[in-house]
């Protein structure tokens, strides 16, 4: 193939705000257009919905698995469903490593960075064809999107039209359509092959992932719960309802005595992955109970294949941040005045927020005294005090 050089092309998906990241390696001289890896980016495993199913409070179409990846075993009941629900059997499944014989759904190019393959048909040319070869999957307001604007200026990232993908978390339902996964947002698990019968998801979208890519990279960006949800409800306060620290003191007050009663008789990650008790009111307590996602994610992938960002460190040393980053994705060092000017440009997505002053300080009180069990989890899993929020 001679000597290949490669980029990175980018696609953000923001959960927490969460996006993907695709490398790619391809031989010297051949010309690739900034649209294509966007035109042949294909969901190979979608085909017609079937009629519609409820979960929670939301309608959706449950997908048929066809195609090459369903008859390789990848995406079908039968890969999983030894750990199916019985009856009330809760609690998360063990990971789905690679079993022995298991068969990848393409031969990939070897020295590509993400797994990449050639496909065509009788009256069309080779497309490449890439999955991702890594994840960015920081909670919404956690900077994100920020990080990932940053992260595109580096020589070998390149950024695709489309910027949030959804397939494994929305379109995989809805659409057939993108790519992408959320850290927290599991809303259609009951739908997923192996959650059959179960009160809480045992399967839950890092497991595809894990199952697809075994090797990706994931990076996470974590800030203050009370500060995030403050921010996330200032942000999209023009969706059908007034923005006061009093209305957002009543949306908080209410939802947490939702999600202690739930606590009260169910398991904690039960509740988190509640879709109904979610979607209750516009805040979404569940998305700062990060512990209860990061403990399924390090479940599935093993802690090296980690970066995980507190974002107030990351806002008070951008520049050293984006160096660990490209370090720890294996790219090429920057020139020293490249990087600096790419630290010190203004924040990306402060959106529009409404000026209508900070939080109350007993809102503060109430959401610092409900996260807190959280946070000391956070740090345990990290093995960091810094996780421990208020600082």
């Amino acid at each position: 193939m001679g000597q290949l050089h490669f980029r990175v092309v980018a696609l953000l998906c923001m959960v927490l705000g969460a996006g993907i990241f695709l490398m790619l390696y391809w031989p010297a001289g051949n010309q690739w257009q900034t649209t294509q890896p966007l035109r042949t980016w294909k969901c190979h495993a979608c085909g017609a919905s079937s009629p519609e199913h409820t979960v929670g409070t939301r309608k959706i179409a449950k997908q048929k698995w066809i195609g090459k990846m369903e008859r390789k075993t990848l995406w079908t009941p039968a890969a999983i469903t030894h750990i199916s629900c019985t009856g009330k059997r809760d609690g998360p499944a063990p990971a789905l490593a690679r079993p022995a014989g298991f068969i990848s759904p393409f031969d990939y190019i070897p020295g590509s960075k993400n797994p990449c393959w050639n496909s065509s048909t009788e009256d069309s040319l080779p497309q490449l064809n890439c999955l991702p070869y890594f994840f960015l999957a920081g909670v919404s307001k956690c900077g994100s999107t920020d990080i990932f604007s940053r992260l595109t200026e580096h020589p070998q990232v390149m950024i695709t039209k489309q910027k949030e993908p959804r397939w494994f978390d929305i379109r995989r339902y809805n659409k057939g359509d993108g790519s992408p996964t959320y850290f927290w947002r599991n809303y259609h698990w009951a739908l997923y092959p192996g959650n059959e019968g179960c009160g809480e998801p045992r399967v839950v979208i890092p497991d595809f992932i894990r199952r697809l890519l075994p090797d990706a990279k994931i990076i996470i960006s974590f800030r203050n719960p009370a500060d995030s949800l403050y921010s996330k409800y200032l942000q999209y306060g023009d969706k059908g309802f007034s923005r006061s620290p009093d209305h957002f003191h009543t949306l908080v007050t209410g939802q947490i005595r939702r999600y202690q009663d739930c606590f009260s008789h169910h398991s904690v990650r039960s509740c988190a992955y509640n879709v109904t008790l979610s979607t209750e009111t516009e805040v979404r307590l569940e998305k700062g109970l990060y512990a209860v996602f990061l403990a399924d994610w390090f479940r599935i992938f093993p802690p090296d294949q980690f970066h995980i960002i507190r974002f107030e460190d990351y806002v008070a040393d951008i520049r050293g941040h984006l160096q660990n980053m490209f370090d720890f994705l294996a790219l090429d060092a920057m020139p020293e005045t490249s990087l600096q000017e790419v630290a010190s440009r203004p924040p990306a997505n402060r959106g529009n927020h409404y000026d209508v002053g900070p939080m109350l300080p007993v809102t503060r009180q109430v959401l610092e005294e409900f996260y807190t069990p959280f946070n000391r989890r956070l740090a345990d899993l990290l093995s960091d005090k810094r996780f421990l929020w208020p600082s």
